[in-house]
């Protein structure tokens, strides 16, 4: 019974052993399709990034707007006080403006006879009756940092003006001298998720979204931390793989209850409690400690950060669950451009010439969500993909609790 029992049993543990190898090989096989199909997708994501980064880049006429509209700031200044200075800082300065942003000015040397807030409605009252501004400027004197919004009636433009704030400029050495220098993809991704954040009323300080700065903040920390290529150009990443994995870390795994974000000694996160920083009445604030001020909360002002991150989670829902073919469908939705091609086209009638100017069918394109994607961009695209490298795969995120 044994002579013939055990030849039966030898050969059903074969099979079984045959069947769990195929098995095996069937999942690595669907693990490395898998990998394949998100790599494919990740890349069409980082075309797209390139030509619509390229198409974002100021033009001739919005050099000359920008350059217009702070000459005659300036003179207007001068015209109420002749020690003052005014100064660029933000987006315009560090070249990592949308066609949309607002130009952000800051003026120093105003006399104090008057007060702060004497000063400021006494510049509202000249941009007004000058008519540069188009309606009243708005006079926020209650937040941190005093400032002067208004809408440039000649350009459409929107400017902000702040008053004897050093740290405006501080910020902007900062960002311009020392981030840009030292992480290259650090401007593709932050005009990319910018605009992404203009479009959905996120991206002033004022209203609770994320500025400029804490944006640059939060991108560099994803480096330090959840990239192998720690912002430069790495075997395996691209602008598509860190495009998503930022929308996923800041979407869904971030714990904005716990944690305060520091850039110092190569990045870290640190208990909220520790500086003070948790808020009761919303611990799941934004909180970033300002590299230039150690003791400052920058990320403090974000009260509409649950907007962001929820805009966020949708976002790396739509790229990373979409079949391949629509990729390219999808990030034109998700980075519309249909406002920017109309302020962009009412620049170019004030100030440019033919450069730039609205195709042909515009609006059609403009429904398609492919507004870069004309003959511009195709011409120069190439040229432009040379100098950010093409990767392939992405670093995978883990929970962070």
């Amino acid at each position: 019974t044994q002579s013939t029992g055990f030849p039966a049993i030898f050969a059903n543990r074969c099979c079984l052993t045959t069947a769990m190898q195929a098995k095996q090989e069937n999942h690595h096989e669907t693990e490395q399709f898998s990998l394949a199909h998100r790599q494919e997708k990740e890349l069409v994501v980082h075309e797209e990034i390139v030509k619509f980064v390229k198409w974002a880049e100021p033009n001739e006429a919005e050099r000359k707007m920008r350059d217009d509209v702070l000459m005659r700031v300036r003179r207007l200044v001068n015209e109420l006080w002749s020690e003052t200075k005014v100064e660029l800082y933000g987006s315009w300065e560090t070249n990592l403006c949308t066609p949309t942003s607002d130009i952000d000015l800051v003026i120093f040397g105003v006399p104090k006879n008057r007060g702060l807030l004497g000063s400021m409605y006494q510049l509202a009252e000249k941009l007004y009756g000058t008519r540069t501004s188009d309606g009243y400027p708005n006079v926020i004197s209650s937040s941190k940092v005093p400032i002067i919004k208004f809408q440039d009636r000649k350009s459409g433009c929107l400017v902000d003006v702040t008053f004897d704030c050093g740290t405006t400029i501080h910020t902007t050495v900062l960002v311009k001298n020392h981030f840009l220098e030292k992480y290259p993809l650090l401007k593709p991704l932050t005009i990319t998720i910018k605009f992404f954040l203009k479009q959905r009323g996120l991206n002033d300080a004022w209203t609770g979204g994320i500025s400029s700065y804490t944006l640059i903040l939060m991108i560099v920390s994803y480096f330090q931390m959840h990239t192998r290529g720690k912002g430069q150009p790495y075997p395996n990443e691209n602008l598509g793989s860190l495009l998503i994995g930022f929308f996923e870390l800041y979407g869904k795994n971030f714990n904005y209850v716990a944690h305060s974000i520091s850039l110092q000694n190569g990045g870290h996160y640190f208990p909220k409690e520790r500086n003070g920083w948790l808020q009761k009445s919303n611990p799941a604030l934004l909180s970033i400690e300002d590299p230039n001020m150690p003791d400052v909360d920058v990320g403090q002002a974000t009260f509409n950060i649950q907007k962001a991150k929820e805009a966020f989670c949708s976002a790396f829902n739509i790229l990373s669950e979409n079949p391949l073919q629509s990729i390219s469908k999808c990030f034109s939705n998700i980075i519309n451009s249909g406002v920017a091609l109309n302020h962009r086209y009412n620049v170019q009638l004030v100030y440019g010439k033919n450069n730039h100017s609205r195709p042909k069918n515009s609006k059609r394109k403009q429904k398609k969500g492919n507004s870069w994607n004309h003959s511009y961009i195709k011409n120069h695209s190439r040229n432009q993909s040379k100098s950010i490298p093409k990767f392939e795969g992405r670093e995978q995120h883990t929970h962070v609790s």
